[in-house]
This record gives C-alpha cells, structure tokens and sequence, in this order.
C-alpha cells in the first residue's frame, strides 16, 4: 500500500469516526489506524476516551483543569510524606542477601537498624567463597545482626554506609 493510500484510510477513518462519536451515539472501533499506529480516533478532548469517566469524575477533572494555578505551586523542596517514606525504604535492606552488588550509600539493615534509619550501617562480605561449600557464600550481611567471627579479618570486605 503507498503512503497515499494510507493516507486516504487514514483519513477515511477519521472521517467515520467524528461522525459515530457525536454527543448521542457511543464511540465505534478501536483506537487502532489501518498501519497498526495507536491514534486519537474517538478519544475526547481531555484525552480520555468517552466513557471512561463517571459524571462526577469528568466534572471534577473539568474543575480542575479550568481552575486558576496555585499561588504556592510545590517545590522539590517542599515536606513529602509519600517521598521521603518511599526515599527510606530505597535505603533498607534485609540483614543478608545473596547479590553481589555492594549496599548504596546510608543503607541501613531493616532488622537492627530500622529505628535510626539515618545512621547507615556496617556490612561485610567475604572476599572469596570457600571452595568446599561449607563455608560463607557470596553476597552481604549486617554486621550487627550476623557477625564475622568465623573470619579473619583479611578474608573479608567491609563496607560502613
């Protein structure tokens, strides 16, 4: 098919579909182009598709696109409970873990070090696994909650976050 008459299709359909989404008839097809592209065919101005909102729902978002900007809009500095607690959680980690990445900076244990989160905390992991298999594996651990008193301190790595 040539661009012109993808064009035309395309066209064509927009054409059907302003009429069949007039304020009395529900929207017809799907938002899918004759090239598989995704469109705007039946979709209202707010971009949502008619339907999709109950009444008090559209006009709340009416009101709420039509209002005025705040006089205080919100600065990345502002107090965010849902950010901050969301930050917090970024940083805890369980007292062991098997992945070999390193903790990030301020991370702190969430079994040991869940009431003073800003502290950070202390971590080791061996510096090579014991080939037998009856020794430590690879990955972290809290040194509070699991500590290194099978290892001399050469054969291990320590990290204070």
């Amino acid at each position: 098919m040539t661009w012109r008459a993808r064009l035309a299709a395309i066209r064509a359909i927009q054409l059907h579909a302003d009429s069949a989404n007039s304020a009395n008839s529900p929207p017809s097809g799907n938002a899918t182009g004759p090239i598989g592209a995704i469109g705007t065919i039946g979709m209202e101005a707010n971009g949502c598709r008619p339907g999709e909102h109950d009444v008090a729902e559209a006009e709340a978002m009416a009101e709420h696109y039509a209002a005025a900007p705040s006089a205080l809009p919100y600065l990345p500095g502002d107090p965010d409970p849902l950010r901050d607690g969301l930050l917090i959680a970024s940083r805890m980690r369980p007292p062991a873990w098997s992945d070999e990445a390193p903790p990030p900076p301020r991370a702190f244990c969430s079994c040991c070090g869940r009431h003073a989160p800003e502290a950070g905390g202390r971590w080791w992991s061996p510096r090579r696994p014991r080939s037998d298999g009856t020794g430590t594996g690879p990955g972290w651990r809290c040194w509070t909650c699991h500590p290194p008193v099978h290892l001399a301190p050469r054969d291990l790595r320590e990290v204070r976050t």
